[in-house]
Parts: C-alpha cells; sequence; structure tokens
C-alpha cells in the first residue's frame, strides 16, 4: 500500500512540473539527444557499483568478514535493485544484511559496518556539496538562490555529523552509554533491547580501531560521489546543454540527499523537480533541465537492473523480509 502511495505522489510531482516545463520542447530535446552518451553513463554508473561493493568489501574485512569482489558486487546489485521495492534505503540494508549472513557473519557486526558506511557516507556527501558551493559562490554571481544561507546550513549539518561521529567512537561515550544500558537490563522495556544494542554499540566501537581503513573508505567515498556527478555531466553533454561541470559538483550532492527521502517511488519527481530548480539557474530551459534529470534517473535505474538478474538465480524473500523483522532488536537503526 505504501509503494502505490508512493508511486501515486511521484505521478503527482511529475504532472506538477509539467505545469512550468513545455512538453513538446521536452520532446524536441529527446530528439537530438546522442544516445551513445547512455551507454557512456552506464559504463560510469557500473564502474561505480563495484567501487561501491570494494568499499565495503573494506570495512566488511574489519570485522573478519571476507567476500571476494565478485560476490560483494553481486550483493550489492541485488539490494539495490530489491531497494526499488523495500522501504526507503533501510531495504537495501537488510538484504545486504541477509546475503552476508549466509556467509556466516555475525549480523550485529554487519549491521554496524553499515551504519559506518552511512555515516561515512553523508558526510562525505555534506563536505562534496560544501566544497562545490564555495567554488561555485567564488566564479559566479548570476545564482538566484541564496547560495550563503545553503552553504551555513549544509556547514551546520556537516558540523553535527562529525561531533557526533567522533563521540561515538570516544571511549568515555561509549562506555557510559554501555554502561546506563547494562543498568536498565533488568527494566521491562529494555530487557528486550538493552544486550542487543550493547552488542551492536561494542561492534561499531570497534572500527575507531582501523582509522587507515576508514580514511581509505572516505577517499573512495569522495570518488564515488564524483563518479555520479560524471555520470548526470555527460547526459548533459549528451542533450547539447552548455553547462559547466562546477554546477553539478555544487548541487547534486543535494539532489542525491535529497532524493532520499521515503516521498515518491525511487524519488520519482523529486529528483526531477530538483534538477529543474538547480539548472535552471544555469540560463537552461526547464524542459532541457528537465530531460537531464530524467535521462540521469532512468540511466541509474538501467544501472542496477543487472541486480534482478543476480536476484533470480537467489530468490530468498521470504528469508529477507524474516531478516527485516530482526532489526526490531535495533530500534536505533
Amino acid at each position: 500500500m505504501k509503494k502505490f502511495i508512493q508511486i501515486l505522489i511521484g505521478i503527482v510531482l511529475i504532472v506538477l512540473i509539467f505545469t512550468w516545463v513545455d512538453f513538446d520542447e521536452v520532446k524536441s530535446s529527446l530528439r537530438t539527444f546522442k544516445y551513445e552518451y547512455l551507454l557512456y553513463s552506464f559504463l560510469v554508473i557500473t564502474a561505480d557499483r563495484i567501487l561501491m561493493a570494494y568499499k565495503w568489501k573494506l570495512l566488511l574485512k574489519t570485522k573478519q568478514i571476507k567476500l571476494s569482489l565478485f560476490e560483494a558486487t553481486k550483493i550489492y546489485y541485488i539490494a539495490n535493485f530489491l531497494g526499488l521495492f523495500l522501504p526507503s534505503t533501510v531495504g537495501t540494508d537488510i538484504v545486504r544484511t541477509y546475503y552476508t549472513s549466509k556467509k556466516g557473519a555475525s549480523k550485529t557486526n554487519i549491521i554496524s559496518v553499515i551504519i559506518v558506511e552511512r555515516i561515512i557516507g553523508f558526510l562525505c556527501l555534506f563536505i562534496f556539496a560544501i566544497t562545490g558551493l564555495v567554488v561555485l559562490i567564488n566564479i559566479t554571481s548570476n545564482l538566484n538562490y541564496n547560495s550563503t544561507k545553503l552553504l551555513l546550513a549544509l556547514l551546520t549539518f556537516t558540523t553535527i555529523i562529525i561531533i557526533a561521529f567522533l563521540a561515538s567512537l570516544n571511549s568515555r561515550v561509549v562506555n557510559t552509554i554501555v554502561n546506563f544500558l547494562s543498568s536498565k537490563k533488568n527494566k521491562k522495556f529494555w530487557s528486550k533491547f538493552a544486550p542487543a544494542i550493547i552488542e551492536l554499540i561494542t561492534s561499531y566501537n570497534s572500527h575507531k580501531e582501523y582509522k587507515f581503513v576508514l580514511l581509505i573508505f572516505s577517499v573512495l567515498t569522495f570518488l564515488e560521489i564524483f563518479l555520479s556527478v560524471c555520470w548526470a555531466y555527460l547526459i548533459a553533454l549528451g542533450l547539447n546543454a552548455h553547462i559547466d561541470f562546477i554546477y553539478f559538483i555544487a548541487f547534486l550532492p543535494l539532489v542525491i540527499l535529497l532524493g532520499r527521502m521515503p516521498v515518491s517511488f525511487d524519488g520519482f519527481g523529486l529528483k526531477e523537480g530538483m534538477f529543474v530548480y538547480f539548472l535552471t539557474r544555469t540560463g537552461i530551459s526547464s524542459a532541457m533541465a528537465f530531460n537531464i534529470g530524467f535521462l540521469n534517473h532512468l540511466i541509474t535505474i538501467v544501472g542496477i537492473l543487472p541486480g534482478g538478474i543476480f536476484y533470480l538465480f537467489n530468490r530468498d524473500l521470504k528469508e529477507i523480509k524474516s531478516t527485516g523483522k530482526q532489526y526490531v532488536k535495533y530500534p536505533v537503526i
């Protein structure tokens, strides 16, 4: 029922966008598209998926969870594919937890790895956006939205995430939380959750012993975000849109971030609307901006379809749902 509502919202958002966009111009712009750029974009997306799997493999290794790059890539593809039909990003995490645990790994360790991955991912996304905006503010003055306010908001969120992340790896903070939860083990409500949460916190906190791995992971995350900028830019080139690459560096992290909000099915309508909002500020038409956003969204979905093929040989939806129910043990997620 929830997915139906999200699909309905996506349709409504697309219809609303077409009240601002000339549909005839949209069709005319698509006719001139150089379709070889879809292939270029697909190749970049494929490299991006392999990179994401490799990054995840690095973190899993800190927990003595060993996967080959092919296994990690296959699991990532299946998770992203099923994530289209499961609730928000948590759905993909449940799928990854299930398939990795089949290799004999502890679900608690897998979940702690995913939490670290998510925190660093968000942090890198904010930093990337801040850097892009700073450069953009310095080279142009024709933006119609308030870049300074947006920059301050991003700096605030980034500071909060950094402080929270450092605090979560601080032994004193962790010991205080663990001691508090331990004292509540006999309480009626906490008795159900406390042991599992303590185990998860302990597993998560051990990542502080692998600072070099976290540094490498962060660098690769910046590269991953850069690749997402590249394939969006390739789409723009295919449509003969004359937009500086720096604009994509500045606004695309915001599209990625806001597009994860569980408003519509896979962010349809929401992402396209943001492309129209940001790119029309560069002087291109709303129809051209919509086409860049729509084709970028479309090729992103095409890029994860191999996950459907992998899933055909690994049909375990009932077991995946069972794994999802076990997430109830961790109310903090």
